[in-house]
């Protein structure tokens, strides 16, 4: 796969770091950092260890405080009765919680077979997801960072939303301490935490500024982003004695970020006009 031109503005691109299979590229204009060659498969990259081995605690850990926080946001814009759809829905965790904190007009789309009770769920990629329907809310929790053409992507949630409505996206802060440990530590010769934060499965990895940019694009407008770090019982690390010392030090660094205002992930509101 490869991605010729940046996924926000088009420009072209400079080369940041080689990593196995991987080249990580920078925009000559916006400088949104992006994957800008990959010589694996998707296929190759979702096993099914993807979800049961390798990311088993993201998957076994669901962000709580963060559903929480995400449908407060969703009230306040568009009320208690708001029709959302969760785009790239997964097993439908997040469309569980808001069923349970009693919103009733939930939609699930995802390539994958999805059944949660009481929840309408929708097989289908966005990209051939065809409907005259419209959403209050619109959202995409760690889905866009695998998304190719991201601005493809953000323009179909934009239509998908009705005027007055929201998008809320969740995904990575490419600017956040880690991922400037991790260039600075890849500038010296020491690899491994680029490796692990720009894996192949992330084609994207936006800053709060170039997601923003991105959502401008397709008309919508920033009404809130709070940035987050991967709770600590959601980080995937392997369990030997080296992988609790790097454990350890990825908390070291959460901590940290979060005395300077630079978490790991973002989650972003935007708005679209009512005009």
């Amino acid at each position: 796969m490869e991605i010729r031109v940046c996924p926000v503005c088009g420009h072209g691109k400079k080369e940041l770091m080689r990593l196995d299979d991987t080249v990580i590229c920078e925009c000559t204009g916006c400088g949104h950092v992006f994957t800008g060659h990959v010589d694996i498969t998707p296929e190759a990259i979702y096993t099914d260890d993807y979800f049961t081995e390798k990311h088993k605690n993201w998957f076994a850990n669901p962000d709580r405080v963060l559903f929480a926080e995400i449908r407060d946001q969703i009230r306040d814009h568009c009320g208690d009765q708001a029709r959302i759809l969760d785009v790239g829905c997964g097993q439908g965790t997040f469309l569980a919680f808001l069923r349970d904190a009693g919103l009733t007009d939930l939609t699930g789309l995802d390539i994958i077979d999805v059944n949660v009770p009481k929840i309408r769920t929708i097989k289908s990629a966005i990209e051939d997801f065809e409907t005259d329907e419209t959403f209050d809310a619109v959202t995409s929790l760690a889905n866009i960072e695998h998304i190719p053409d991201a601005k493809g992507y953000m323009d179909k949630m934009a239509r998908l939303v009705r005027p007055g409505g929201v998008v809320v996206i969740y995904t990575v802060n490419e600017k956040s301490l880690i991922y400037r440990l991790a260039r600075m530590l890849y500038g010296i010769g020491i690899p491994f935490a680029a490796k692990r934060l720009y894996e192949p499965h992330h084609v994207n990895h936006f800053s709060v500024e170039s997601l923003a940019a991105l959502a401008k694009t397709s008309q919508l407008e920033t009404a809130f982003v709070r940035l987050r770090n991967i709770p600590t019982r959601a980080i995937d690390i392997d369990p030997s004695p080296m992988g609790a010392v790097v454990r350890t030090a990825i908390v070291s660094i959460q901590s940290a970020a979060e005395l300077v205002g630079m978490q790991t992930l973002q989650m972003a509101v935007f708005t679209k006009s009512k005009s």
